[in-house]
């Protein structure tokens, strides 16, 4: 709500010489009247992402129950954005699945294989490094012919255990870091895709309670930027009356007092909501005992919702209490 008693104290200044003669007559209750206006709190809508609005449901000056559709933006951005999301969200799940399964029957196959190779390869080095060391110490063959023979058979070597570690690995199956890893990378994307549908249901406003569709400042079409108020709803539910006390009674009205409200030539009970700290109006000059008699404090006071039938403006009479 963008209303506050700060902003509301900006009233003009001949309201409050209005409430300050009002209250300085001095022929009976006349003296112990506020005068103020039926108000309502003023909810603003706005908007989270810059995309056009492609549908207003409800016109200004349309009653509106709390939950209702009043418009809403394009979604066909967001909506893409999501249908990638999932599909990272699907790409996770799949990933776990297969770490909690374990490999597969034909990848141990495979593995089985290339180790068998490698045990073959390393066989057939072995044989050739013995055979070039025999050369070499009758002295048949050079030294070259024995470094390629122990190059090759260091390889072989290295091949062999490589081929056996995967193969160990595919056995044993995953890790639980690693399961803990794919875990991970699913909640992520899981929470990335609810995000993101949170964005895509903000596109569509609906009245938080309800009420009266006071303005709406944007047309069919047009694409407000974000943080832009696309719609401003008045809590019809909730009536108070906006009046200003003066100094000698601010000490005796407080949040909770019952006031006497007359409203059309009836009297019905409102309740202080609440009332400002400071003085809505000071004075130019030096404030005397006498001059603080002259301070108003703008206050808030509830009425039953019967009585104020959407009807902003009205005039209304508070009767205060006797001051001390």
């Amino acid at each position: 709500m963008d209303r506050t008693l700060h902003q509301a104290a900006r009233a003009p200044v001949a309201l409050i010489a209005l409430v300050t003669v009002a209250l300085a007559a001095c022929n009976g209750e006349d003296a112990q009247v506020a005068l103020g206006t039926i108000e309502f709190d003023r909810i603003e809508l706005t908007a989270t992402q810059p995309e056009p609005l492609r549908e207003i449901v409800h016109d200004e000056g349309a009653q509106v129950s709390a939950g209702a559709i009043i418009l809403r933006q394009d979604d066909a951005r967001l909506a893409a954005q999501r249908a990638r999301l999932e599909a990272e969200r699907a790409q996770a799940s799949a990933a776990l699945d297969e770490v909690l399964r374990g490999p597969r029957k034909e990848l141990l196959a495979v593995e089985r294989a290339r180790l068998s190779g490698a045990l073959a390869e390393l066989e057939n080095a072995s044989a050739d490094l013995a055979r070039a060391r025999e050369l070499r110490a009758r002295g048949l063959a050079p030294q070259a012919d024995l470094d390629r023979a122990q190059a090759r058979h260091g390889r072989a070597r290295a091949g062999r255990d490589e081929a056996a570690r995967l193969l160990e690995a595919s056995v044993t199956g995953a890790t639980r870091e690693q399961i803990a890893q794919a875990r991970h990378r699913l909640a992520a994307a899981e929470a990335a895709v609810h995000v993101q549908q949170v964005e895509l249901d903000r596109l569509t406003l609906t009245a938080p309670v309800a009420g009266l569709v006071e303005t709406l400042p944007f047309q069919l079409g047009e694409r407000p930027p974000a943080g832009a108020t696309l719609a401003v709803l008045l809590d019809t539910a909730r009536p108070y009356a906006r009046i200003y006390v003066p100094e000698p009674w601010r000490a005796r009205v407080a949040p909770g007092t019952e006031l006497t409200v007359r409203i059309d030539g009836r009297e019905v009970t409102g309740v202080v909501r609440r009332i400002a700290a400071e003085p809505a109006f000071t004075p130019f000059f030096a404030l005397t005992q006498k001059d603080r008699s002259r301070l108003a404090y703008l206050a808030e006071v509830d009425l039953p919702a019967a009585v104020a039938s959407g009807r902003a403006g009205v005039p209304v009479e508070v009767l205060l209490p006797e001051p001390p």
